[in-house]
């Protein structure tokens, strides 16, 4: 389905178009609560669909916390935080500051904590 991806960011979904992605595809779920994770046991007997976590993974992240503050963290270390409140205002919505306490050092399991560099 998503064979020329590059990068899979998924944001709250009712579907899994994760595993939909090649097995080198980074991965970057925002949500406020872990969800799509294989379990270990499964994992282990050479399962993998499903997002891993774990420490040592090699392409899945998750940014747990509110989806408005993950986002707007992550367009603001890409530096894309003016095109994206440019969207915001277009959509009707507010271009009001987003909460700066996960921006300022958010954790993101599997990949470390967030830079703000």
């Amino acid at each position: 389905m998503f064979c020329h991806t590059e990068f899979l960011l998924l944001i709250l979904s009712l579907f899994t178009p994760a595993d939909r992605v090649g097995d080198v595809v980074p991965r970057l779920l925002i949500n406020r609560e872990r969800v799509g994770e294989t379990a270990p046991e499964l994992r282990s007997r050479g399962y993998t669909k499903g997002f891993n976590f774990s420490q040592g993974n090699y392409r899945d992240a998750l940014f747990e916390g509110n989806c408005d503050d993950g986002v707007r963290t992550r367009a603001q270390l890409l530096e894309w935080d003016k095109e994206l409140e440019d969207l915001i205002q277009a959509a009707g919505g507010s271009a009001s500051t987003a909460s700066t306490a996960t921006a300022a050092g958010g954790e993101i399991a599997g990949g470390g904590e967030a830079s703000t560099a």
